[in-house]
């Protein structure tokens, strides 16, 4: 099916599936050959646009989850319509929500996933800007906690409403204060791996099913809480560290997305991961149930050229499949032609209409307003290069 004319629909807020299966016949009266959807992949809770993507293998199931967006496919389908999904390959949602994520909260660089975000790992720690003040006066105003999730049987350490996952070899910080009844657990998950921890847990969860030891946990969680000292001693057991949000832009110890620091770099170019994250992706085309991807950010790719090339091999085996990009292309500029896509997503048209709608004998009185109110008579262009130098390292950082 040829890509005439998109729609672009922004899910969530509103939008699901089934409302936009019911918006079909409105498409086909505009001569839309193609819905282009916002990011269906789920996303972290309370997400209003989808770009912070929790797991790749799974379609939000708030918008309707896998049996809804079929139903939509289908019905855009009988209107001779097709579908091209919003697809981001360069970043996560950097939260414990996030599985992968998790895990490397967790266990560190130990975990399975250390190498499938963007992380300095000679760092002393992982960072995680998320205090509203710096962490010695958290610290001191008690804003730190502990959860037990009687679940699946992890502990928690909490403030301002996250939840960030304790390493298995902590609990037996707390597990000594909850007296001889926990002794065996206490020495056990002093030595655990992520491979027993995950019997450990579950273990612990079913000991906490009975209401005295439940009671003698929770005491201790609250007995560790109430000393400075030891909830400290806690926090600086783990692979990550708090900090201060505004420490984010000097110290951050991985790649975010621009300045978002709840949004993690993800190493698209290792083949475990491209591999990971596209397997739903591949299920999708090869059921032709989406005619192409538009992707996200691709500047942020450390191999966009190769990255391209891999999704044609898995997505080009059953029929053509269209592949966009988000590009910025300024003025001359032109679309690498060695780059196996069908185009941009037009952000150099917007550009050119921008220049139509705006006329230039307005430039001088702007230029020297500007001059006259900030004091400066930069060349614009060196100016602009030296900006996006400065704002590129702070993006790698």
């Amino acid at each position: 099916m040829t890509v005439r004319a998109t729609y672009r629909l922004q899910f969530r807020e509103g939008m699901d599936f089934a409302r936009a299966a019911a918006l079909a016949p409105y498409f086909a009266k505009l001569g839309v050959s193609h819905l282009y959807a916002s990011p269906i992949w789920r996303a972290l809770p309370g997400s209003s646009h989808g770009y912070d993507i929790a797991r790749y293998d799974q379609i939000e199931p708030l918008l309707g989850g896998a049996d809804g967006f079929r139903a939509m496919v289908e019905a855009l389908r009988m209107a001779d319509i097709g579908v091209i999904v919003d697809f981001v390959p360069n970043h996560m949602g950097a939260s414990p929500f996030n599985p992968w994520w998790r895990d490397v909260l967790e266990w560190g660089a130990d975990s399975t996933y250390a190498s499938f975000f963007d992380i300095d790992w000679s760092a002393p720690k992982l960072l995680i800007p998320v205090l509203p003040e710096p962490y010695g006066l958290a610290l001191e105003k008690g804003s730190f906690g502990l959860h037990f999730d009687p679940e699946s049987g992890g502990i928690n350490f909490t403030v301002s409403g996250m939840k960030l996952p304790l390493s298995p070899p902590s609990y037996a910080n707390v597990l000594a204060r909850a007296g001889t009844d926990f002794e065996d657990l206490t020495n056990r998950f002093a030595i655990a791996t992520p491979e027993t921890a995950e019997e450990l847990k579950p273990e612990l969860a079913a000991r906490a099913q009975d209401k005295t030891q439940l009671k003698a946990l929770r005491a201790a969680l609250d007995e560790t809480v109430a000393d400075h000292e030891a909830i400290h001693a806690l926090h600086e057991a783990q692979s990550w560290r708090l900090a201060y949000w505004r420490a984010a832009r000097e110290t951050l110890t991985y790649r975010r997305f621009f300045e978002v620091a709840d949004l993690v770099g993800v190493r698209m170019e290792q083949p475990s991961v491209f591999e990971e994250t596209h397997k739903l992706v591949v299920e999708l085309a090869g059921e032709g149930l989406i005619d192409g991807l538009r992707l996200d950010h691709v500047d942020g790719l450390a191999d966009p050229l190769a990255y391209f090339r891999k999704l044609r091999e898995i997505t080009d085996e059953a029929r053509p499949f269209t592949i966009l990009v988000e590009k910025i292309l300024e003025g001359s500029e032109t679309l690498r032609a060695d780059w196996p896509v069908q185009g941009t997503t037009g952000y150099e048209f917007i550009r050119a209409l921008g220049g139509l709608l705006t006329t230039p004998e307005g430039e001088q009185t702007l230029t020297a307003a500007y001059a006259d109110f900030t004091g400066e008579t930069a060349d614009y262009e060196n100016l602009l290069a030296a900006t996006k130098r400065t704002s590129s390292c702070a993006t790698r950082r």
